[in-house]
């Protein structure tokens, strides 16, 4: 723990240019090979899964996604609660990171829907233990991102439609719970790329141009709202 205090400090304090020089790669590497000491050698040990979690944010901090996914997944699951509720978050957050960009065989296909499967059923037992929670707001995104991409694997129509469906009903939870959250306007440009997805063209443009007027138009995702607004009105010959 102390190393790991060393690298979150090492971190915000000036960094040479080089990747690998960084003060904070040394602490985190080395509070990763004490949390795996920790994990290995003692795993009757009652801070053994504290042990893991810090592991695993080390690893997710020095780039070796699938090591922390790795350390997540050696946590049990009931256990993933209380002060442990991060590792379900943090292994979530993993699962998209690392499943694939897109399908092109249908083994990445299943990858695909395993990962954010998997992402989206932590994400779901995450948030309905703790909805008023502080990261509440950035799991029901993460949520909607989810069965949307999800959505978008299914070959019917209806089917997928029917999964676009659901991830609105996400993105408008989160408007409708958490609306001075950032997480809201993120929410509400999904929602508008959800409602294009589906065919409804005319719905999207509705909801991308209510970030012309405040309290959207000065979010941070604003921009992107607009330019994806502009794309439809172009395709539309307006």
């Amino acid at each position: 723990e102390n190393s790991y205090a060393r690298a979150v400090a090492a971190r915000a304090g000036p960094q040479p240019a080089a990747w690998q020089d960084k003060p904070a790669v040394k602490h985190f590497t080395s509070a990763a090979l004490h949390y795996k000491d920790v994990a290995q050698k003692f795993p009757e040990f009652d801070r053994a899964n504290a042990a893991r979690l810090g592991l695993a944010v080390c690893e997710a901090q020095l780039g070796r996604l699938d090591d922390a996914v790795a350390a997540l997944e050696a946590i049990p699951a009931p256990d993933r609660s209380g002060e442990l509720a991060p590792a379900a978050y943090l292994l979530a957050d993993l699962l998209i990171r690392t499943a694939p960009a897109k399908a092109d065989d249908a083994l990445q296909e299943n990858q695909l829907r395993e990962k954010l499967t998997a992402a989206a059923q932590l994400l779901d037992a995450f948030v309905a233990a703790d909805p008023k929670g502080p990261d509440a707001p950035a799991a029901l995104l993460k949520l909607g991102y989810c069965q949307k991409r999800l959505a978008s694997t299914l070959a019917d129509a209806n089917e997928r439609n029917k999964a676009l469906d659901v991830a609105r009903q996400t993105f408008e939870k989160l408007i409708k719970e958490r609306p001075a959250d950032p997480a809201a306007a993120h929410a509400a440009l999904e929602k508008a790329n959800v409602r294009a997805l589906a065919g409804d063209r005319g719905g999207a443009m509705g909801e991308l141009a209510k970030f012309q007027d405040e309290p959207l138009k000065g979010s941070k995702v604003a921009p992107l709202a607009l330019l994806r607004h502009g794309t439809l009105l172009r395709e539309e010959n307006k």
